[in-house]
């Protein structure tokens, strides 16, 4: 099933609504974060969603009559999972929390996303928006890997596996119902 061009649309908002709110919220999770290489990874990719959110804007449709910025919008359950645009989010209580809400929630589900999207779009309709994919996932992979690494190495005992455990489960609760 190939998509309209309306569909795509739709969809390339949404993406560069994620990762523009990705590039906030990360951000200020950073600055939230205690270990020092946790802080410097979130603000690292924090930038690369800045980056990606800014590839989405450069394929969104150019149409007389058509309000690109009216396109960016929140998907289902990624309102609810990053809060609303420019709002403040409060950062789950922990580095184990915040990186498995960043790198075992949200990661991967954009990148489940990206695939989603790129199995729907033709190559005819929509090479440059298929070319973007390619990149940016790779991009979000790259970061999903890294954090879920420095998570990794943060889950050491009961605690930081309940705090890690409970975070992931109420953040794909956003995405349930």
């Amino acid at each position: 099933m190939s998509l309209t061009l309306d569909e795509s649309a739709a969809m390339v908002g949404g993406h560069c609504w994620i990762e523009r709110r990705l590039f906030e919220v990360l951000g200020a999770w950073g600055a939230a974060a205690g270990a020092a290489g946790v802080v410097a990874m979130l603000d690292r990719h924090s930038q690369h969603a800045a980056w990606r959110a800014a590839q989405w804007w450069d394929r969104l449709p150019v149409l007389a009559g058509v309000d690109r910025e009216a396109l960016v919008t929140a998907p289902a359950g990624w309102e609810v999972l990053l809060g609303l645009a420019g709002g403040h989010l409060q950062a789950p209580d922990g580095d184990a929390a915040l990186l498995a809400v960043a790198h075992r929630v949200a990661l991967p589900r954009l990148v489940a996303r990206y695939r989603g999207h790129r199995g729907q779009a033709t190559a005819v309709a929509d090479g440059p928006v298929i070319r973007t994919l390619a990149q940016v996932a790779h991009d979000a992979r790259s970061d999903w890997e890294e954090g879920e690494s420095f998570l990794q190495d943060l889950v050491v005992d009961g605690d930081s596996l309940a705090a890690a455990s409970e975070a992931s489960r109420s953040a794909e609760g956003s995405f349930v119902g």
